[in-house]
């Protein structure tokens, strides 16, 4: 959330009495007298905010580190998208709902391996080593488990010579090799600092043919392609709370990626491959 809309819920908090939640992405630019002037400001509104949601367990700790909110304050709730309803609108074949399609059309046979490229242009000053796996690599998670209709039940980080493009310290581009329940392999390149665009691809390899994502125009940042997507996204959680019932991703959706990647953290500091581990008694729906 930018400031110009946190001090307009905090105005509607004042007038109407609503209560304010706080959204929030790595925004703060990098250590000087800016960043200070920024930060002590969002430390003092914050005092009159309800709740914050960080979208990622690494942003909840960017809050609580930097003293804006005490742990208890602070919720994760990690993106979720249906990209068979929500994928960008272009060519039907370049979206990951064709590609669901024909893997259940069964002319691919049984999948085998799926290779998945998630690049940006750059990242923010605020990102981090362990967000390539958190804030990026998430979304190629939940779209594994969506496509493949299985859990995530093993995953190794692999990391070699880091782009000087990248912010100092900050280890970029990161590869995972995901294991799934049934033994489907999943490779994901995660480049936050690519220079030349946004640029996301996917192919995936079954036992009698290979379905690839229709080339897409490399845009300037992930807005460009899904903007449009977003909207119907927001129009449709509108919607269904509404009608009281809410569809798209659930909260296990959310639990289970952030499980996925909470693992692919542990591998980058081990150097083996992590187990995935959730809860047993709770089941999907």
């Amino acid at each position: 959330m930018t400031f110009i809309c946190f001090r307009a819920s905090l105005m509607s908090m004042c007038i109407c009495g609503s209560p304010v939640f706080h959204i929030r992405r790595p925004s703060l630019p990098e250590p000087g007298p800016r960043r200070a002037v920024l930060l002590g400001i969002e430390r003092a509104l914050a005092r009159r905010t309800d709740r914050f949601i960080a979208v990622s367990a690494a942003q909840k700790r960017e809050i609580v580190s930097a003293a804006i909110a005490p742990p208890e304050r602070v919720a994760v709730i990690h993106n979720g998208v249906d990209v068979e309803r929500y994928a960008p609108r272009d060519d039907a074949g370049a979206t990951r709902g064709a590609m669901r399609r024909a893997l259940d059309s069964g002319d691919l046979g049984a999948p085998l391996l799926l290779h998945c490229r998630h690049r940006n242009a750059a990242s923010t000053p605020a990102f981090t080593s362990d967000m390539l796996l958190t804030s990026s690599a998430t979304h190629e998670i939940d779209i594994v488990r969506w496509l493949l209709r299985e859990e995530i039940v093993a995953v190794s980080v692999r990391t070699g010579r880091a782009s000087r493009r990248a912010p100092a310290g900050v280890v970029d581009p990161r590869l995972l090799l995901l294991r799934t329940a049934s033994g489907v392999l999943v490779d994901v390149e995660v480049f936050v600092n690519a220079g030349y665009g946004y640029d996301v691809r996917c192919e995936l390899v079954g036992e009698r043919g290979v379905h690839r994502l229709s080339p897409a125009p490399v845009s300037r940042d992930w807005r460009d392609r899904f903007a449009v997507a977003y909207r119907d996204q927001l129009r449709a959680w509108v919607g269904g709370l509404r009608r009281g019932a809410p569809d798209g991703p659930t909260a296990w959706d959310g639990y289970a990626a952030t499980s996925v990647a909470l693992a692919a953290v542990r591998s980058a500091r081990s150097g083996r491959e992590e187990a995935v581990t959730m809860a047993d008694a709770v089941t999907p729906g």
